[in-house]
């Protein structure tokens, strides 16, 4: 059985949350036996369209990338994988019938785009992402929190609402013996990313004391930071680590301690916490951003709190517990987890 795999991101994009999350979709494919052909966002022509014009009266500007009209030539498969909420609006050239489509939501768009806080645009949008979600044949969630909140907004959903967690190669991990960093890592450019760099370079850089620096280096990583970002690292007691590759990453986690996760916006399910756990690292974070994550090495505190609990950490030298380590392979590990839910898949997906 063969898929048309239209990815979210150009083909020359080969880092990141979202490419992990990829990643694991396809080796899911793969190991339920579909070929994939390959779509990039990049192979995609973008057309006007009044539409999405208009469709700004009901949702506001903010969700506007998600709304513009797109082409793109496909083989004519039977199933079809769309990545993003904007690909229900792309024009599939190729399919002479109506494809088994699957949509994997790496967020709730409605809770990205607006928030937590009711609002008419939220509103409005959270219905046309529900219409689109019941479009689909099958959507892939990345936690029980998403499936929970869809199902209770529509139940007719239950049956075509699974979810396939957030993850990664435990194969691409490893834990150095020596680990002396603190690390807060993700796309600089990403909203909720930006107010958590402002937060660790003022607020929290204020209780870093001289002690704390002769044991460990602290780390802001991530792709795209701006020039205002830099000068302010640059004036904080943490370092940039821009535009890493595969391997320096790899090495980072396994080089971290700590992992600061102080995020107040955002949906989804952090990778960065996965990554963290993987490679025996003790995660700070707030409520927000571990939602989706249980784990006995996650220490959970609101923002305003989040210093007094880091000194906490580092004055009891808290050690990871590794006797939970079964447990994350089972949960977060790509082949270990599809061996625990292959039947599921096998029952939801066509593979004849």
């Amino acid at each position: 059985m063969k898929l048309n795999f239209i990815s979210s991101l150009d083909k020359s994009t080969k880092f990141g949350g979202a490419h992990l999350r990829i990643t694991a979709i396809r080796r899911i494919y793969q190991l339920l036996g579909l070929e994939l052909s390959d779509k990039f966002n990049d192979d995609a022509t973008e057309v006007f369209s009044v539409k999405s014009y208009l469709e700004l009266l009901l949702f506001g500007k903010n969700p506007f990338i998600l709304l513009k009209r797109k082409e793109i030539v496909v083989e004519d498969n039977p199933i079809v994988h769309l990545d993003n909420l904007r690909q229900f609006n792309w024009k599939l050239k190729g399919n002479t019938k109506r494809p088994f489509t699957i949509f994997n939501a790496h967020n709730l768009e409605f809770e990205n785009f607006y928030g937590r806080e009711d609002s008419f645009y939220k509103k409005n949008f959270e219905n046309h992402e529900m219409n689109m979600i019941q479009n689909s044949d099958l959507t892939l969630v990345c936690s029980e929190r998403e499936r929970s909140i869809l199902i209770a907004k529509r139940p007719k959903l239950r049956e075509k609402v699974i979810t396939v967690p957030n993850l990664i190669n435990k194969d691409n991990y490893y834990t150095a013996k020596d680990k002396n960093k603190i690390l807060f890592i993700g796309t600089l450019d990403y909203f909720p990313n930006v107010e958590a760099v402002k937060y660790l370079c003022n607020e929290f850089n204020s209780v870093i004391n001289t002690e704390h620096l002769k044991s460990f280096e602290f780390i802001i990583a991530g792709r795209n930071p701006s020039n205002e970002q830099r000068e302010m690292i640059k004036k904080s007691n943490f370092t940039l680590r821009e535009n890493l590759d595969h391997n320096e990453v790899s090495a980072l986690f396994a080089e971290s301690y700590l992992h600061l996760v102080p995020l107040q916006h955002g949906s989804g399910t952090r990778l960065k916490i996965v990554e963290a756990l993987m490679t025996n690292g003790i995660v700070l974070s707030t409520p927000l951003g571990r939602e989706g994550i249980e784990s006995v090495n996650i220490v959970e505190s609101d923002l305003e709190n989040f210093t007094r609990s880091f000194s906490n950490i580092i004055n009891n030298k808290v050690s990871f517990d590794s006797s939970e380590r079964e447990t994350i392979l089972k949960n977060w590990d790509t082949d270990t987890w599809f061996q625990e839910n292959k039947e599921l898949l096998k029952e939801k997906i066509p593979l004849k």
